[in-house]
């Protein structure tokens, strides 16, 4: 071998080794199977609590699906949960419910007035007609007849699709349950699955 080829040689010699080794790949991390036991608990009594001090009760009793709205139908935003108490809540106090159902806490601002708040007591009060089953648009119908507007649907599967046409829907769950006598004010949710799913 030539003196000139033995430095050409000490180089690939020298890349050989320093190139990438056997690439090993990290073992994937072992996750256990699923519960097929969903937690129930009895949900807080939380009305007339601070809306702040109000979630933390229901965090702290397993429920995290919380949502909220402005009881007084003005449809304000709570940006400051402190300056907001809680009025009404769905499910009622007491009620024992998968911890993974969702909670609706209805509140007015601490400084609204007591007439800025619909009263309970003029307010018509009608039994919840029951829809459960029925296509999303007949359902609809039939709670605007039994005098309930205030009306909000979700996709039951959630996937949290929009129910663009009502008709191609069918309700399998409602909140307040069928026969309850709430007012009419109240807010109806209803949620539903395309006719087509599984």
């Amino acid at each position: 071998m030539t003196t000139r080829a033995l430095p050409a040689v000490l180089v690939l010699l020298t890349l050989a080794a320093c190139g990438p080794g056997p690439t090993t790949l990290p073992d994937p991390p072992t996750v256990g199977a699923p519960s097929s036991a969903v937690k129930s608990a009895a949900v807080p009594n939380v009305v007339g609590m601070d809306h702040q001090a109000a979630q933390d009760a229901m965090q702290k009793a397993g429920f995290y699906y919380l949502t909220e709205e402005d009881s007084t139908g003005q449809g304000r935003q709570l940006v400051n949960d402190s300056n907001w108490v809680v009025v009404a809540q769905v499910p009622a106090a007491g009620e024992v419910v998968p911890q993974s159902d969702k909670i609706l806490l209805r509140s007015k601002k601490k400084t609204d007035s007591a007439a800025s708040a619909p009263s309970s007591s003029t307010a018509k009060t009608a039994a919840v007609p029951n829809v459960v089953g029925v296509d999303h648009q007949d359902a609809q119908n039939a709670l605007q007849k039994a005098g309930f507007y205030y009306l909000t649907e979700e996709d039951a599967t959630g996937q949290g699709r929009q129910l663009v046409v009502d008709h191609n829907w069918v309700v399998v769950e409602q909140i307040p349950a069928a026969g309850k006598v709430v007012p009419q004010s109240d807010k109806i949710l209803l949620r539903s699955k395309k006719k087509t799913d599984p």
